[in-house]
Protein backbone atom coordinates (compact mmCIF):
# COMPACT_ATOMS: atom_id res chain seq x y z
CA UNK A 1 0.00 0.00 0.00
CA UNK A 2 2.75 2.36 -1.23
CA UNK A 3 1.67 5.82 -0.18
CA UNK A 4 -2.05 4.76 0.80
CA UNK A 5 -3.15 7.50 3.04
CA UNK A 6 -6.45 8.50 4.72
CA UNK A 7 -8.47 10.57 2.19
CA UNK A 8 -11.73 12.22 1.69
CA UNK A 9 -13.32 10.55 -1.30
CA UNK A 10 -15.10 14.06 -1.91
CA UNK A 11 -12.08 16.05 -2.12
CA UNK A 12 -10.25 13.58 -4.72
CA UNK A 13 -13.62 14.22 -7.20
CA UNK A 14 -13.90 17.86 -6.24
CA UNK A 15 -10.16 18.68 -7.31
CA UNK A 16 -10.56 16.37 -10.29
CA UNK A 17 -13.95 18.45 -11.39
CA UNK A 18 -11.15 21.34 -11.14
CA UNK A 19 -9.29 19.78 -13.39
CA UNK A 20 -11.81 18.88 -15.64
CA UNK A 21 -13.61 22.53 -15.92
CA UNK A 22 -12.87 23.60 -19.21
CA UNK A 23 -14.39 20.83 -21.01
CA UNK A 24 -17.40 21.20 -18.94
CA UNK A 25 -17.45 24.49 -19.96
CA UNK A 26 -16.72 24.10 -23.43
CA UNK A 27 -18.17 21.27 -24.37
CA UNK A 28 -22.43 21.75 -23.15
CA UNK A 29 -21.84 19.46 -20.38
CA UNK A 30 -25.06 19.87 -17.64
CA UNK A 31 -22.78 18.64 -14.61
CA UNK A 32 -24.97 17.34 -11.46
CA UNK A 33 -23.36 16.63 -8.20
CA UNK A 34 -24.39 14.57 -5.37
CA UNK A 35 -21.80 14.50 -2.64
CA UNK A 36 -22.59 12.19 0.72
CA UNK A 37 -21.26 15.16 3.03
CA UNK A 38 -18.94 13.54 5.80
CA UNK A 39 -18.65 10.41 3.81
CA UNK A 40 -16.40 7.91 5.87
CA UNK A 41 -12.49 8.56 5.06
CA UNK A 42 -10.50 5.85 2.58
CA UNK A 43 -7.07 4.34 2.75
CA UNK A 44 -6.02 4.93 -0.87
CA UNK A 45 -3.11 6.92 -3.35
CA UNK A 46 -5.01 10.01 -3.94
CA UNK A 47 -3.08 10.39 -7.24
CA UNK A 48 -3.95 7.18 -8.33
CA UNK A 49 -7.71 7.84 -7.72
CA UNK A 50 -7.34 11.05 -8.97
CA UNK A 51 -6.03 9.78 -12.45
CA UNK A 52 -9.42 6.97 -12.77
CA UNK A 53 -11.71 9.80 -12.07
CA UNK A 54 -10.14 12.04 -15.28
CA UNK A 55 -10.12 9.02 -17.59
CA UNK A 56 -13.68 7.90 -16.73
CA UNK A 57 -14.89 11.78 -17.15
CA UNK A 58 -12.62 11.64 -20.07
CA UNK A 59 -14.34 8.65 -21.69
CA UNK A 60 -17.65 10.60 -20.59
CA UNK A 61 -17.11 13.23 -22.39
CA UNK A 62 -16.04 11.69 -25.50
CA UNK A 63 -19.40 9.78 -25.23
CA UNK A 64 -21.16 13.35 -25.88
CA UNK A 65 -19.20 14.67 -28.81
CA UNK A 66 -23.15 17.10 -28.94
CA UNK A 67 -23.12 17.42 -25.57
CA UNK A 68 -25.35 16.05 -22.84
CA UNK A 69 -25.80 15.10 -19.04
CA UNK A 70 -23.09 14.03 -16.30
CA UNK A 71 -23.66 12.85 -12.93
CA UNK A 72 -20.91 12.57 -10.30
CA UNK A 73 -21.97 11.07 -7.09
CA UNK A 74 -20.59 10.01 -3.93
CA UNK A 75 -22.02 7.83 -1.06
CA UNK A 76 -21.43 4.97 1.47
CA UNK A 77 -23.37 1.84 0.14
CA UNK A 78 -24.53 -0.38 2.94
CA UNK A 79 -25.70 -4.11 2.04
CA UNK A 80 -24.05 -7.05 1.34
CA UNK A 81 -20.47 -5.82 0.19
CA UNK A 82 -20.37 -2.55 2.62
CA UNK A 83 -18.21 0.36 0.55
CA UNK A 84 -17.76 3.46 -0.31
CA UNK A 85 -18.04 4.33 -4.06
CA UNK A 86 -18.54 6.80 -6.22
CA UNK A 87 -20.50 6.74 -10.12
CA UNK A 88 -19.92 9.09 -13.14
CA UNK A 89 -22.94 8.67 -15.08
CA UNK A 90 -23.27 9.91 -18.95
CA UNK A 91 -26.18 10.69 -21.26
CA UNK A 92 -23.96 9.76 -23.91
CA UNK A 93 -23.71 7.23 -26.99
CA UNK A 94 -23.45 3.88 -24.70
CA UNK A 95 -21.41 0.23 -25.31
CA UNK A 96 -22.82 -2.17 -27.11
CA UNK A 97 -24.04 -5.54 -25.45
CA UNK A 98 -21.03 -7.51 -27.18
CA UNK A 99 -18.15 -5.02 -26.59
CA UNK A 100 -18.92 -4.53 -22.71
CA UNK A 101 -16.97 -7.46 -21.82
CA UNK A 102 -13.80 -5.97 -23.84
CA UNK A 103 -14.00 -2.80 -22.34
CA UNK A 104 -11.09 -3.41 -19.51
CA UNK A 105 -8.89 -5.43 -22.47
CA UNK A 106 -5.68 -4.02 -23.09
CA UNK A 107 -5.62 -1.47 -26.21
CA UNK A 108 -9.61 -2.41 -26.84
CA UNK A 109 -10.95 1.14 -28.08
CA UNK A 110 -14.48 2.62 -28.81
CA UNK A 111 -12.54 6.24 -29.87
CA UNK A 112 -10.53 4.47 -33.26
CA UNK A 113 -11.88 8.20 -34.99
CA UNK A 114 -8.82 8.27 -37.31
CA UNK A 115 -7.36 10.99 -35.05
CA UNK A 116 -5.15 9.06 -32.41
CA UNK A 117 -7.45 9.13 -29.99
CA UNK A 118 -7.82 6.63 -27.79
CA UNK A 119 -4.93 4.07 -27.11
CA UNK A 120 -7.53 1.35 -25.46
CA UNK A 121 -5.32 1.65 -21.89
CA UNK A 122 -7.17 4.15 -20.15
CA UNK A 123 -10.08 1.75 -18.95
CA UNK A 124 -7.10 -1.17 -17.95
CA UNK A 125 -5.07 1.29 -15.97
CA UNK A 126 -8.01 2.26 -14.39
CA UNK A 127 -9.33 -1.36 -13.59
CA UNK A 128 -5.90 -1.69 -12.48
CA UNK A 129 -5.42 0.99 -9.66
CA UNK A 130 -8.66 -0.34 -7.76
CA UNK A 131 -7.90 -3.52 -7.76
CA UNK A 132 -4.66 -2.39 -6.79
CA UNK A 133 -6.54 -0.93 -4.17
CA UNK A 134 -8.71 -3.78 -3.27
CA UNK A 135 -11.66 -1.99 -4.83
CA UNK A 136 -14.02 -2.54 -7.88
CA UNK A 137 -15.23 -0.95 -10.91
CA UNK A 138 -18.66 -1.91 -12.44
CA UNK A 139 -20.09 -0.33 -15.80
CA UNK A 140 -23.68 -0.34 -16.91
CA UNK A 141 -24.69 0.82 -19.84
CA UNK A 142 -27.17 1.21 -22.46
CA UNK A 143 -26.90 1.27 -26.48
CA UNK A 144 -28.18 5.47 -27.15
CA UNK A 145 -29.22 5.51 -23.60
CA UNK A 146 -25.60 6.47 -21.28
CA UNK A 147 -23.32 4.62 -19.32
CA UNK A 148 -22.59 4.87 -15.13
CA UNK A 149 -19.31 3.55 -14.19
CA UNK A 150 -19.34 2.73 -10.14
CA UNK A 151 -15.91 2.38 -8.05
CA UNK A 152 -16.19 0.73 -5.01
CA UNK A 153 -13.82 0.78 -1.69
CA UNK A 154 -14.74 -2.11 0.47
CA UNK A 155 -15.61 -1.66 4.29
CA UNK A 156 -12.59 -2.76 5.39
CA UNK A 157 -10.73 0.00 4.17
CA UNK A 158 -13.01 2.41 5.69
CA UNK A 159 -12.08 4.12 8.70
CA UNK A 160 -14.60 6.36 10.26
CA UNK A 161 -13.10 9.64 12.04
CA UNK A 162 -15.19 11.77 14.30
Amino acid sequence: MLNHKLHDLNNIIKSALIFMEYRIKTEHVSLRKKFTPNIPKVQVNADDIFLVIVNLLTNAFDSMPKGGKLLIESKCYKGRDTCVQFSISDTGCGIEKNEMDKIFEPFFTMKADGEGNGNGLGLTICQTIIENHNGKIKVVSSLGEGTTFTVCFPARQIIMLN
